[in-house]
C-alpha cells in the first residue's frame, strides 16, 4: 500500500516487504479467535438522564466480554473508566481496546486520553504496535482528529517514540505522517520526529517539506515546520535547504509568513549562509526596509547575528551608507523602515561608531522637514544620541 507521492518514490522501494498491510503478521489473536459472543449488542453507556453512569466495575466487565461496544467512548464518564483500566495494566481489556481500535479507529478520535492509554499500554509489546501503526497507515485523515488535542499529540508522540524501538516500523510511519495535511501543522510533531528518529529516516521529513515548500511557507505553522526542517537538517539535505533560501532571499523576506522562516534561518544558520544572505537583503535594502515583513528580515540581519560575525552588520552599514539622500530620507520617514534605521544606529553605535556617526551625520543633513515627519522623529532620537547632541526640547 505505497504511497502516492512520486517524491518518495526515489528514496524509498514502495515494494519493500518490511511492510505489507495483508501479511499474517498484522493478525491478532483475539479477532482470529473471537469470542462466542462478539457481535452481541451491549447496553448503551450513554444512559438516560437520571440514570448512574456505569461505575468501573461494569466497564471492566463489558470489556470482557470481548471487543470494546465503541459506544463506550461515546461518555467521558465511561472512556475515563476504559483509560484507568488500561493504565492498571490488565492484559485482556487492553486487547479488547486494541480490537476495537483495529475495527473502528475514528471513535478513538474523540477521545484521545484513551487513545493515549492504549499506546502506553502496548509500548513495550511489538506486535501490538505493529497492529497500531497498520491501522493507522489505513486510516486517511488521522491527525485531523487527533494533533488538535493535547491528549491526542501526546499519543502520537509516545507511538512515534515506541516505533523507533522497532525500527522496522518507521518507513511505514512516516509515509503516513506525510500523507496527512496536517503533519506540518504541527510543529511539536514535527521537531519530536528528528529529536527521536534516527536521521536517515527523519531525513525524508526535510527533503518532503523542501519539494512542498510553497504549501508550508503558506501558513504560519507550516513556515515554523519549515524551520524545524532547517534547524535539524544536515549534510546534502541542508545543502538544498540552503540553495533554496538563497536564491528566493527577497521573496521569502516579503511574505507573509516566509519571513519567519528566513529569519530563523539568518539565526541558526552558518556563518557563510549569514553572509550570503546580508550580501542579497543589501542588495535590496531599500524596498526591503519599506515593507512590512521585509523589515523584520533587515533588522535580524544585525540582531540575530552579533554574536558570531560582525560581517552582516558591516554588509547593511555600507548598504545605507551607499543610499542617496532621497532613498536615505525615505527611509527615515517610512512607517516600518524607521525602526529598521533606529536599530541600525543604535546597534552600530559600539561595534562600529565610526560607520554609525557617518549614516546619522547623513540623516542629519537631511531637510528639516523631514527630521520633524511622524515617524522620522523616532530616529531622530537616535541620531542625537549617536553625535552626542542634547535632545531637542519639544514646544508645545
Amino acid at each position: 500500500m505505497p504511497i502516492d507521492d512520486p517524491n518518495l518514490a526515489a528514496y524509498w522501494d514502495d515494494h519493500d516487504p518490511a511492510f505489507n498491510p495483508y501479511t499474517s503478521a498484522f493478525q491478532s489473536t483475539l479477532l482470529a479467535n473471537p469470542p462466542s459472543d462478539y457481535g452481541s449488542r451491549w447496553v448503551s453507556p450513554a444512559a438516560p438522564r437520571g440514570y448512574p453512569a456505569p461505575t468501573l466495575g461494569e466497564v471492566r466487565f463489558r470489556l470482557l466480554r470481548g471487543p470494546m461496544e465503541p459506544e463506550l467512548l461515546s461518555s467521558l464518564i465511561t472512556s475515563t473508566h476504559v483509560a484507568r483500566l488500561l493504565m492498571d495494566g490488565d492484559e485482556q481489556v487492553r486487547r479488547s481496546v486494541l480490537a476495537t481500535f483495529k475495527c473502528d479507529v475514528r471513535c478513538f478520535m474523540k477521545r484521545q486520553i484513551v487513545l493515549l492509554a492504549m499506546v502506553r499500554a502496548c509500548m513495550w509489546r511489538p506486535d501490538e504496535i505493529q497492529d497500531i501503526v497498520r491501522t493507522v497507515y489505513c486510516t486517511n485523515g488521522f491527525l485531523s482528529g487527533v494533533v488538535k488535542n493535547n491528549h491526542g499529540l501526546t499519543a502520537l508522540k509516545e507511538l512515534i517514540t515506541a516505533v523507533v524501538v522497532h525500527g522496522r516500523l518507521l518507513r511505514p510511519l512516516i509515509q503516513c505522517l506525510l500523507r496527512e495535511p496536517l503533519f506540518y501543522q504541527s510543529p511539536e510533531l514535527v521537531e519530536h520526529c528528528f529529536v527521536t528518529m534516527p536521521y536517515d529516516h527523519s531525513k525524508f521529513l526535510i527533503l518532503f517539506a523542501i519539494v512542498h515548500n510553497v504549501e508550508l511557507l503558506s501558513t504560519s505553522l507550516g513556515s515554523r515546520s519549515m524551520a524545524q526542517c532547517f534547524m535539524y537538517a544536515r549534510d546534502r539535505e541542508l545543502e538544498n535547504i540552503e540553495t533554496y533560501i538563497l536564491d528566493c532571499t527577497t521573496a521569502l523576506a516579503t511574505s507573509k509568513y516566509g519571513n519567519y522562516f528566513l529569519q530563523r534561518a539568518i539565526e541558526y544558520g552558518g556563518e557563510r549562509l549569514q553572509v550570503d544572505i546580508a550580501k542579497r537583503i543589501a542588495a535590496d535594502v531599500v524596498s526591503l526596509s519599506l515593507d512590512q515583513f521585509g523589515s523584520y528580515v533587515v533588522e535580524s540581519c544585525f540582531l540575530q547575528i552579533m554574536r558570531s560575525t560582525m560581517a552582516p552588520l558591516q554588509l547593511v552599514l555600507d548598504a545605507f551608507l551607499a543610499l542617496g539622500d532621497d532613498d536615505l530620507a525615505e527611509l527615515v520617514q517610512g512607517s516600518f523602515s524607521n525602526y529598521v534605521v533606529s536599530k541600525l544606529l543604535r546597534v552600530a553605535k559600539d561595534p562600529k561608531p565610526a560607520h554609525a556617526r557617518e549614516l546619522a551625520r547623513r540623516i542629519e543633513r537631511l531637510p528639516t522637514a523631514v527630521h520633524r515627519e511622524m515617524h522620522a522623529r523616532r530616529v531622530m532620537v537616535e541620531v542625537r544620541k549617536t553625535l552626542q547632541r542634547p535632545q531637542a526640547i519639544r514646544l508645545y
